[in-house]
This record gives structure tokens, sequence and C-alpha cells, in this order.
């Protein structure tokens, strides 16, 4: 992605951040979104090496950062950058609301044809719809772990 920095009002900006030099508060951050999302499989040091070797982004504001990652549709071939994880203090400020509108211009501006984020709060998705998001899919899911036939 060619844009580094994203400029907002009240002197707020959104920045490309480098994982080794923000780590040592990026971590912790993560560690707290796992501890309250038990359902997600990745550790904290999956997210660096996605970053790390440029399979995603690390976007870094006033205490909240993003990871967003590329997606592609493979029959059309639409690109969709997904915000993959989203984290910031005090809770209630995400950085995804507070630069929603920057993150989508570039997106718009790198050809991507969709911005997603994924979760289970439902009270997310309802704040969402106010920013012209709309529900794409709902996603069911059943163990198979100890099921006989």
């Amino acid at each position: 992605m060619e844009v580094t920095t994203v400029a907002l009002s009240a002197g707020d900006t959104l920045n490309i951040g480098e994982i080794r030099t923000e780590w040592h508060w990026i971590k912790p951050a993560i560690e707290e979104i796992l501890e309250a999302n038990p359902h997600l499989t990745y550790i904290p040091e999956d997210v660096y090496a996605e970053v790390k070797s440029g399979h995603a982004v690390l976007w870094v504001a006033d205490k909240a950062f993003a990871v967003t990652t590329s997606e592609t549709d493979q029959y059309s071939g639409e690109k969709t950058l997904l915000v993959w994880v989203c984290w910031s203090k005090p809770n209630g400020t995400s950085v995804l609301f507070r630069h929603l509108e920057e993150l989508t211009r570039v997106a718009a501006d790198s050809g991507y044809a969709w911005i997603e984020t994924r979760t289970q709060n439902e009270r997310l998705g309802e704040a969402l719809g106010h920013w012209d998001w709309e529900l794409d899919h709902i996603v069911y899911r059943r163990s198979c772990h100890g099921f006989k036939t």
C-alpha cells in the first residue's frame, strides 16, 4: 500500500507502523483481544509474522491500531481490504470508527472494491450499519470434535 499517513482532524493521524518498533504495546493488546475472544485461533506472533512478511499492514493511531489484510475473490477478482485486528483505548473509541472514512478512502485509492471487518459483536454490526456498512453473510459453525457416527 503506497499511503503511509492519513491526516485526520484535531491532529489525529493514522500511520503505517513498523511492527517491531510498536510490538511492546501491540502484543499485550492482541493478548487482550484473544482473551476476550477465545474463538480466535491466531496468536500474537502470527500477527507479527503476517505484518513482517508483508501479508498484512499495521496501522497505528493515538492509543489504537488496526491490522489489515487483502483478500481477492476467486471468481470476480475483486479485492477486499479486511480489517483483521482492531484495538483502541479507551474501549468504545475503536480505531475502525475514528478512521473509517480514511481507511475507506485508502482502500478505494488502492483499487479495493470493498472494505470489510468481522465480529461476533452484534452491537458493532449495528454501529457499522449507521456508517453505510451492510451485512454480507452469517457463518454458523458446529464442532466435529468427538462426533461419532
